[in-house]
């Protein structure tokens, strides 16, 4: 099997030489192709704005193959394959198209009887499992529903959707018997209609000043929280079994209850807003004392909730309007600003002293305009686009190390060109405009040299690639060429890479990858020891002691194989088939 191996040398302690390779398999790929051409010609088969899901192994997405229907389509990834299975389309285009729950697609929109009236819609994938959940009529007139205002239980959900123009509180089963409407507020909605979250078997939300719980009946449904003065309620986060929210300056938790609807504390000096849970501690932004916007942290106690660290002492040390970036293990990451290094990406674990820069992108106190956070869950690493200083967009990502902080690959060429980073399967998907092409589709593992172009319309062509998601072993995407907007699809590439420090000059190759039943390990003339075999969720699979691995056994997905011979240790992925 023929592969790059690209190797940064480093010194470390009594001069001992590691290495740290990351190895590129070159194993031949299926090319990006489209899977159907719904609408014949150059015309768009897929809707404008259009969503794909996935159900029972396949694609979903709205597409009309004139100009006169509109279906809810399913696709395996053949063009044979790729039929439409109910009349119907998506009402509002700035909402998400799909909800999921219970195996089952939620959409507000129409079916082929209500063309003029929208209803709050759910399926199977089959035909006849397609059906609306509330028939319009003149009490039951389902217009949308808010981008919010969805929120799960085992049993049931609940969603807010706009009824006869007001926005009310429904709660469903997957039934229409067992669809109804739960709550209508009185008066008008001056403020906002948020579902916080499900705690304690209850939905927590807030209309305008009040804060209501609901356990999907009309007696359930009643206020835990209403102050003599009007604020408007900040978003909710769960940590253990309360419902934290902030109202006003303050920062109060609930746990469905009346007498469980205490102040944790308060007041600030400006309304705290809510980041993240990691372990036993949630991150907000606050200010006291002056502070200007900081990064504060809680347990749920009143001594547990502080300033992490004053990072700006005579500023605001987060400007971001939406500072955090993601999570690595019990750490945030986050926007941090400072008058000498500007906007740029920080690391805190609720301490202080781990609470630092991780890199400054732009030198200097210009801001890098950090944007479109993504977090990979297989490697651990938050990416993120970041401009150097007023130049063009790269992509980063980072470990939550400083050394691990890097960019990606220098590949844009203008300055608000990323299309949204979708993580899958350990690598990243994303669209962007790079040198000698137009706005075509890439895809990295992480590591410097470990991106891969697709130019989908040859040239300075825009394919204008998005909606990336993994179904099955294949990833789904949109796309656009001569033949307009339609469905396409990709194999996984093979782009192996190796994190692990090895104490001399060899690597292990995994062969063939993706492998059917057979993995065979190569170490150059070293001996293979032992292979263990991992899931991504770094759980011990198998072990053998020979460098060939029977691996009929597992599932088709991603794994690891950790390679030990008389020279050290090294792991590198591989795809099972």
């Amino acid at each position: 099997m023929d592969a790059d191996i690209l190797c940064l040398a480093f010194m470390k302690q009594n001069l001992l030489l590691l290495m740290s390779c990351i190895v590129i398999a070159a194993k031949a790929q299926t090319p990006p192709a489209m899977v159907k051409d719904v609408y014949p010609g150059a015309q768009d088969g897929i809707l404008a704005d259009t969503y794909l899901a996935e159900l029972n192994g396949k694609a979903y997405f709205f597409g009309h193959p004139n100009d006169s229907t509109y279906w809810l389509y399913e696709s395996d990834g053949t063009d044979a394959g790729t039929v439409p299975v109910a009349m119907s389309r998506y009402y509002d285009y700035n909402e998400p198209n799909f909800r999921k729950w219970n195996n089952k697609l939620i959409w507000v929109g129409n079916d082929h009887t209500q063309w003029d009236n929208n209803q709050l819609m759910i399926s199977d994938g089959t035909s006849g499992g397609t059906l609306p959940l509330i028939q319009v009529d003149a009490s039951t007139a389902i217009n949308s529903w808010k981008g919010d205002g969805f929120a799960a239980l085992p049993g049931g959900f609940f969603m807010i959707l706009i009824d006869s123009s007001e926005s009310c509180l429904f709660f469903s089963n997957g039934t229409p018997g067992g669809t109804k409407r739960v709550f209508r507020p009185t008066g008008t909605v001056y403020y906002s209609f948020d579902l916080y979250n499900v705690v304690n078997g209850k939905l927590v939300f807030n209309i305008n000043n009040d804060v209501y719980v609901s356990d999907g009946t009309l007696a359930g449904t009643q206020v835990v929280y209403s102050p003599s003065f009007f604020e408007h309620p900040g978003k909710g986060m769960v940590l253990g079994s309360y419902v934290y929210f902030s109202y006003g300056d303050e920062l109060w938790r609930t746990d469905g209850t009346n007498n469980g609807t205490t102040l944790v504390k308060g007041p600030f000096e400006s309304q705290p807003q809510l980041l993240a849970v990691t372990g036993n501690q949630l991150f907000f932004v606050s200010s006291e004392n002056s502070s200007g916007a900081e990064l504060f942290v809680t347990d749920g106690t009143t001594n547990g909730t502080h300033l992490v660290k004053d990072i700006n002492p005579n500023g605001s040390g987060i400007m971001a309007a939406e500072p955090l970036l993601g999570i690595i293990g019990n750490k945030i990451v986050y926007v941090g600003n400072t008058p000498n290094e500007g906007g740029d990406p920080w690391i805190s674990d609720g301490t202080a002293a781990g609470t630092f820069l991780l890199k400054e992108i732009c030198t200097g106190t210009g801001s890098s305009y950090i944007q479109m956070p993504a977090t990979d869950p297989v490697k651990g690493f938050v990416y993120f686009v970041a401009e150097q200083c007023n130049q063009s967009e790269q992509l980063y990502r980072t470990d939550g190390t400083t050394a691990g902080t890097i960019q990606v690959n220098s590949v844009n060429i203008g300055t608000t060109a990323f299309t949204t980073l979708r993580p899958i399967n350990g690598l990243v998907y994303f669209s962007t405009i790079a040198s000698g092409i137009g706005h075509e589709m890439f895809v990295t593992n992480g590591y410097p040299g470990g991106t891969i172009t697709y130019d989908l319309v040859p040239g300075s062509g825009y394919s204008n690639s998005s909606e990336f998601t993994l179904i099955g072993n294949k990833v789904f995407f949109t796309a656009s060429n001569n033949k307009g907007e339609e469905l396409w699809s990709s194999d996984i590439p093979v782009i192996s890479d190796v994190a692990e420090t090895v104490a001399d000059d060899w690597s292990a190759i995994l062969f063939p990858n993706p492998a059917n039943n057979t993995l065979t390990v190569k170490a150059g003339n070293l001996t293979v020891e032992t292979v263990n075999i991992y899931n991504t969720a770094g759980q011990l699979l198998q072990t053998a002691n020979s460098s060939t691995i029977d691996i009929s056994l597992l599932n088709t997905g991603l794994y690891f194989a950790e390679v030990t011979t008389t020279k050290g240790v090294v792991r590198n992925r591989f795809i099972k088939q």
